[in-house]
């Protein structure tokens, strides 16, 4: 599965940017799958991240809210970091944190998938930072939290 999402993602990119087909081979990458995840805790430096030096990013719902509507705004920032970057007028990196161990913040949404603002009766998220680790209970790196 992992394999056919990403390579339709990277079509869909390649058409919406204008480039044919199968021109992008990529050096690295990583999917998560949303089965997942389900973020307790967001990245309180910025919206997505971009390091410059070496042109690398990474967009997510963990970086802004655990919704569909976080993973979109953390898409279209580091999209518009890629952009600044390209046209040269983006020279500092973006979200790298200074102090890894107070980055992350609890998050305020109601649940994973949620749009914040649409209320969701019966949806409490789990509290943030009692157990060490970032939540969720699964593996990490793509497993999947038994049962």
């Amino acid at each position: 599965v992992e394999e056919r999402v990403a390579g339709e993602m990277l079509r869909a990119f390649e058409t919406s940017a204008g480039l044919p087909l199968n021109s992008i081979v990529p050096v690295a990458r990583q999917l998560q799958l949303w089965g997942a995840g389900l973020p307790m805790n967001v990245l309180s430096e910025a919206p997505c991240v971009l390091d410059v030096a070496s042109a690398a990013g990474i967009c997510g719902d963990w970086l802004v809210d655990p919704s569909v509507q976080g993973a979109a705004v953390s898409g279209i920032e580091l999209a518009e970091a890629i952009a600044r970057h390209a046209s040269g007028n983006q020279q500092k990196d973006i979200g790298i944190p200074a102090d890894f161990d107070r980055c992350m913040v609890a998050v305020s949404s109601p649940a994973c998938g949620a749009f914040p603002g649409v209320p969701i009766e019966d949806a409490v998220p789990p509290v943030a930072g009692g157990g060490g680790g970032r939540g969720g209970g699964g593996g990490g790196r793509g497993g999947q939290a038994g049962g």
